[in-house]
C-alpha cells in the first residue's frame, strides 16, 4: 500500500512538472544564457534579460503585458495574428505553423549592444529554463515594439535544439540586429 501511494505521488511530481515546463517562464530567468559567434575583438552584448530587471524596467512591464495578451487569447495563432516570414512577407501566424500546432515556451525582452553592421548576420545560441533535445526544430520570434503605438511586429526565424544543455541556436540577420538594438524588442521560442 506504502508502494502505490509513493507511485501515485511521484507520477502528480512528473506530470506538475510537465505542466509547469509546458508556459513561458518568468520565475526561472536566472537559468537563461545567451551566447553568439562574435570574433573576439567584438564588444557585441546579446542578452535576454530577466523578468525582475529594475534595469530594464519599461521592457520587463511591456514583456509581462504581452504575456498577459498571451495568456488570455485563445491560441498562439491568435495572439501573433501576422507575422513577418524569413523573406519579409506578412503572413497570418496560423497559415505558416497551423492554428495549435506550436506552443510558446519561452517569452522575455533581448538587448543588443554594441552591434556593428560589418559583423553581419549573428548566430546567437539561447539557454533557457525550458530545455530543447538536439536537432528540435523551434520558432524564434523576435517581436519588435513600436516606439510610438507600442504595438509588437513579430519576425519568425527558424531555431534548432543544440543538444547542449537544452539550448537552441538561431542565426540573426544584420538588419534585425541593428533594429533590435535600436528599439525596444522582445524574444518568444515556440515548439510543437
Amino acid at each position: 500500500m506504502k508502494k502505490l501511494i509513493c507511485l501515485v505521488l511521484a507520477a502528480l511530481l512528473c506530470v506538475g512538472a510537465v505542466a509547469a515546463m509546458a508556459a513561458p517562464s518568468p520565475t526561472t530567468d536566472d537559468m537563461n544564457e545567451t551566447t553568439t559567434n562574435k570574433p573576439k575583438t567584438s564588444t557585441l552584448v546579446v542578452k535576454t534579460i530577466d523578468l525582475n530587471s529594475a534595469e530594464y524596467k519599461a521592457l520587463v512591464e511591456k514583456c509581462l503585458a504581452e504575456l498577459e495578451k498571451l495568456e488570455n487569447s485563445e491560441s498562439a495563432a491568435v495572439y501573433f495574428g501576422e507575422v513577418i516570414d524569413s523573406e519579409g512577407n506578412k503572413v497570418p501566424f496560423a497559415e505558416l505553423f497551423g492554428e495549435d500546432a506550436l506552443t510558446v515556451c519561452e517569452m522575455m525582452p533581448i538587448v543588443v549592444e554594441n552591434y556593428d553592421e560589418s559583423l553581419g548576420d549573428v548566430k546567437i545560441t539561447l539557454q533557457f529554463a525550458t530545455p530543447f533535445e538536439k536537432g528540435e526544430e523551434v520558432v524564434v520570434l523576435i517581436g519588435l515594439i513600436d516606439g510610438q503605438t507600442g504595438e509588437v511586429e513579430w519576425y519568425a526565424l527558424k531555431g534548432v535544439g543544440t543538444g547542449v544543455n537544452g539550448a537552441v541556436e538561431v542565426v540573426v540577420t544584420s538588419k534585425m540586429m541593428v533594429a533590435i538594438q535600436n528599439g525596444q524588442a522582445l524574444i518568444a521560442v515556440l515548439k510543437k
